[in-house]
């Protein structure tokens, strides 16, 4: 009988020892020595962003150019959108391959955009760079109309108009090759108004009747500039 009593009260400490081992192991499914927050090793070896984007335009393209400070990309992807709508979206351009930190954009004229460059390889894509931006020369203004009136006490005067380009720093109106004026916003002997339609109007000098005259409008930014041409016929008396 003792022996019996013996036997239940060691299956019984064996037991209460086995069960204490496996409580004292649970983890949350890692060893005692690992983190129990996400396994996120990967993220160490994302490129670092690239720095010191920028962007300078000739007549028809873009240059672009970063700093590399990554040593583990595989390529870099440039992204673009259009710099003459507010909150256009990103679009992603082209990928360039490793320890590349240029890209020729060839857009053509009357051409903005604005662009940022990441870094990415098999672990993922970095943050992005700075963004930069700039624009390629104006094409030759539209003139939708160009003609002469005149009042029976105040001469003639000529009246010309174009469309707006959207890449302009300003523009000259020149009448038989004399510039007239030079116009942002607004200026003088010409007034000029914005919009959709440039216009100008010359009100410093009048024009004799029955003569016919040429016009030349040109538009201007700091890469380039574009010139149109037409003539007008003021009419007799």
């Amino acid at each position: 009988m003792f022996k019996s009593v013996a036997v239940i009260i060691s299956c019984i400490l064996i037991i209460f020892a086995v069960g204490c081992k496996t409580e004292s192991n649970v983890q949350k499914g890692r060893p005692p020595d690992q983190d129990d927050s996400d396994d996120d090793s990967d993220s160490s070896d994302i490129p670092d962003k690239p720095t010191e984007l920028k962007a300078s335009a000739d007549p028809d393209a873009i240059l672009l150019s970063w700093r590399d400070n990554s040593d583990n990309e595989q390529g870099f992807r440039i992204y673009f959108s259009d710099a003459t709508i507010e909150d256009a979206p990103y679009t992603a351009l082209v990928d360039v391959g490793t320890d590349t930190t240029q890209y020729y954009h060839y857009v053509g004229a009357e051409q903005s955009f604005e662009y940022y460059v990441t870094a990415f390889n098999s672990h993922g894509e970095s943050e992005k760079s700075n963004t930069a931006s700039d624009k390629t020369r104006p094409n030759e203004p539209a003139i939708s109309y160009a003609e002469c009136r005149c009042g029976l006490a105040k001469g003639c005067r000529i009246i010309v108009g174009w469309m707006d380009s959207k890449v302009d720093d300003g523009y000259k109106l020149k009448i038989d090759g004399k510039e007239h004026c030079s116009c942002t916003e607004s200026c003088l002997p010409c007034d000029c108004s914005g919009g959709t339609f440039f216009g100008c109007w010359v009100t410093a000098e009048t024009f004799l009747p029955s003569t016919s005259h040429q016009i030349e409008v040109y538009v201007y930014n700091d890469v380039g500039e574009a010139t149109s041409y037409s003539s007008v016929q003021c009419p007799a008396p």
